[in-house]
């Protein structure tokens, strides 16, 4: 009788630490330098998943906006869904900030930081 138990417990126990490790989750964008919850309106156009201990030690910092921490990523019942998983042992893309290319009406250089890949920034590109 104890030994059926013990094999419930065991099964249990192995879902309960399944369930546990997927619920850790945190998401990145393309192009950010900060961590989100699964629900932050950030994630909008990419959302690429990393789990929490993972990306702390990338450099991310957290969103300010849905702020992601340890507890709040466990309470998450929901698993990802449309996800795109990243490679293993490859660091996340970290894409600095670049001066627009573009120029204004009097000739002069664009000050504007842009993070896009054009190198113009949202008024020129």
């Amino acid at each position: 009788m104890f030994k059926g138990l013990s094999h419930v417990l065991l099964i249990v126990t192995f879902l309960a630490s399944y369930i546990f490790v997927d619920a850790q989750t945190c998401y990145v964008t393309k192009t950010g330098s900060k961590y989100h919850m699964p629900s932050c309106s950030y994630l909008k156009y990419s959302k690429i998943a990393y789990k929490f201990d993972e990306i702390k030690e990338a450099g991310y910092t957290a969103c300010s906006r849905c702020k992601p921490t340890k507890a709040k990523l466990e309470n998450v019942a929901q698993a990802p869904q449309n996800v795109v998983a990243p490679v293993k042992n490859a660091s996340p893309r970290r894409v600095n900030s670049v001066q627009c290319s573009g120029k204004t009406r009097s000739g002069i250089r664009c000050k504007r930081k842009t993070k896009n890949a054009n190198g113009y920034c949202y008024q020129h590109g």
